[in-house]
């Protein structure tokens, strides 16, 4: 049930005595009545923020069962560290430790978005975090890890066509177990070395407009070291002409190259906010989906497509990243694509940062 008006403003009322509370304790040096105010005053922001919720499409029970399933999954995974304080943080190639993200401040800045609310109604009602600082090299062997222990479990399945059907059938794949992920050497200590070019404006050697790692993470972001994203459900990227068209958006096609893709999201307005992703969140989304439902993800020999991740770009070789499964080769794959040749299986994912 939706708040009243008093209601609300009972709330508000109650958050600036409170502020001015905190400014009286502070002007009087009482430095331990400020703090049992201060978290006061978090609380009733934060309840605030529930009570006027403002994202009938992903209701906060819903967030917070995404938010539990995901951080338990990287932390199980070694990806995530626990602090003797308890903290849980993530260690990024620059040896700093970066906080994870609480719910709250994702609610928080969910909240402080309204406009967000446009993407949603487009599709886009699942969180994903991804501890983007660390190294490269810690996700691929997570996920190699995780798929070879769901394959010696008997809990290694192609990805459903539907995946809210429950009477449609689980296909269980081979799996080359001395190498579950193989990887182009090309991704060697490159976020480390600066090789890799991360969110490019163009796909070209000369003049892409990325970053190095490195250098985004000393930049300023609303979630530091990590990537905290709003993405489509769906695990299947749609063939030519099967996109659905959500609120005056339709989902991005195959048979588009990688150049292609990219310049669609950054000229085309139904695509406002929305960008490629980095190698890291395909191989966290990958990592996610198995472990919540025994599948893999862009398996190209049944309902899945090559996903181009349009924001790792390695302008040395003039080539995009891109992941898929390869049911010939056994095993999951990020490769590099041509940045101008496409084929029918060629496809895509983008993302709505928070």
């Amino acid at each position: 049930m939706q708040p009243t008006c008093h209601q609300l403003a009972s709330i508000l009322a109650e958050i600036q005595k409170l502020k001015v509370d905190f400014e009286v304790a502070l002007s009087a040096d009482d430095l331990d009545g400020a703090r049992l105010i201060q978290q006061e005053l978090e609380n009733k922001v934060t309840n605030f923020h529930e009570t006027c919720w403002l994202f009938p499409e992903l209701p906060l029970e819903k967030l917070e069962e995404q938010y539990i399933s995901q951080v338990q999954t990287l932390t199980r995974f070694g990806l995530l560290e626990i602090l003797p304080s308890g903290e849980q943080v993530a260690k990024g190639i620059d040896d700093k430790l970066y906080n994870v993200p609480t719910l709250k401040q994702i609610v928080r800045e969910l909240q402080s978005r309204p406009e967000l609310r446009q993407k949603m109604k487009q599709g886009f009602t699942r969180l994903q975090i991804t501890p983007f600082a660390i190294p490269l090299y810690k996700l691929t062997k997570a996920l190699s890890k995780a798929i070879l222990m769901h394959h010696k479990e008997g809990k290694l399945f192609a990805t459903k066509f539907n995946q809210d059907d429950p009477d449609e059938a689980l296909i269980p794949l081979e799996l080359n177990e001395q190498a579950p992920l193989e990887y182009w050497l090309g991704y060697e200590n490159s976020d480390v070395s600066g090789k890799l070019k991360y969110f490019p404006k163009n796909l070209d050697p000369k003049k892409h407009g990325g970053k190095t790692k490195a250098k985004f993470l000393r930049g300023k972001a609303s979630f530091p070291g990590f990537l905290v994203t709003l993405v489509e459900p769906g695990q299947n990227i749609p063939d030519r002409d099967e996109g659905k068209t959500l609120n005056g958006r339709k989902q991005l096609e195959a048979m588009v190259s990688a150049r292609g893709f990219l310049q669609t999201l950054l000229t085309d307005s139904q695509y406002r906010n929305e960008r490629g992703i980095t190698p890291e969140e395909w191989l966290v989304r990958f990592l996610v989906h198995l472990e919540e439902t025994d599948q893999i993800i862009d398996d190209r020999a049944s309902h899945g497509k090559n996903c181009f991740n349009l924001a790792g770009f390695f302008p040395e070789h003039g080539c995009v990243s891109e992941g898929y499964w390869s049911r010939r080769q056994q095993e999951a794959m990020l490769d590099y694509g041509d940045v101008a040749v496409y084929t029918t299986d060629s496809g895509t994912r983008s993302v709505v940062d928070l």
